[in-house]
């Protein structure tokens, strides 16, 4: 099948003054300088059995969790998503470098700082409702649907660099998947 009859996920903020489709890395980019990252906490984490089972990743290992809010594009809007970043224990010096460019990606900062390039994002998206803490965050009410969002970043090798779980409010944030059939695909 070409690139141009792979479907492609499509994603658009739908209030808060964000009306931009994001279909391509690109435009998660401008994204990403559009909506600030705001940092709430970095640390080291254990992953438990839990965590595990939901971004799929070896329990026990030692990860850096970042957990960030996206703010609104303009001021006084509310943020557009809560985003909690798991990347390798090695890589101290994230730490340092991700508060410096709140307008920039992680993948794009990993690729800076070392040099290791994404090539695949693999994406899931559910349905579910804020709990308390990400409402707060997000100045939202708790159980109002959003979406949740798991990504996983990967080399051309299949080497796994990041995995990030956004949580976007229902109100702030839709999805749309576009399929372009060849041909002689027919649907039944």
């Amino acid at each position: 099948m070409s690139a141009e009859d792979q479907a492609y996920i499509s994603q658009f903020v739908c209030e808060q003054g964000f009306n931009r489709q994001l279909s391509t890395f690109a435009d998660l980019d401008r994204l990403a300088s559009a909506n600030r990252r705001r940092i709430l906490d970095i640390r080291e984490i254990v992953v438990s059995k839990e965590l595990a089972a939901r971004i799929f990743c070896p329990p026990g290992e030692t990860l850096i969790r970042f957990s960030m809010v996206r703010l609104g594009s303009r001021p006084g809007e509310p943020p557009i998503a809560r985003t909690t970043e798991y990347v390798r224990r090695e890589w101290q010096a994230l730490v340092k470098e991700v508060p410096k460019h709140p307008d920039r990606l992680m993948i794009d900062i990993i690729a800076s700082v070392f040099g290791k390039r994404c090539t695949e994002i693999r994406q899931s998206v559910e349905a579910s409702l804020l709990s308390e803490e990400a409402a707060r965050q997000l100045s939202a009410d708790p159980g109002t649907p959003c979406l949740r969002i798991l990504r996983r970043y990967l080399t051309e090798h299949g080497e796994l660099l990041l995995t990030t779980v956004s949580v976007h409010p229902a109100s702030r944030y839709a999805f749309s998947l576009n399929v372009k059939l060849d041909s002689e695909d027919r649907i039944s």
